[in-house]
């Protein structure tokens, strides 16, 4: 994903981006939409467990 995407959809955990922030549910607009989605709604949730078994 691209930093712009990245940071609208995970830009309300910004401040606090943990293991348990970005897995959890994010509120995001994309063009006239409101999203409310979980990292495992989008497909992310592996690449944060990933992530997390190898302590990056």
């Amino acid at each position: 994903m691209d930093v712009n995407t990245f940071e609208t959809i995970y830009g309300d955990v910004k401040a606090n981006p943990t293991y348990e922030a970005l897995s959890g549910s994010h509120n995001f607009k994309l063009g006239d939409n409101q999203y409310t989605m979980t990292a495992e709604e989008m497909g992310y949730q592996k690449y944060l467990d990933n992530g997390k078994s190898k302590d990056c």
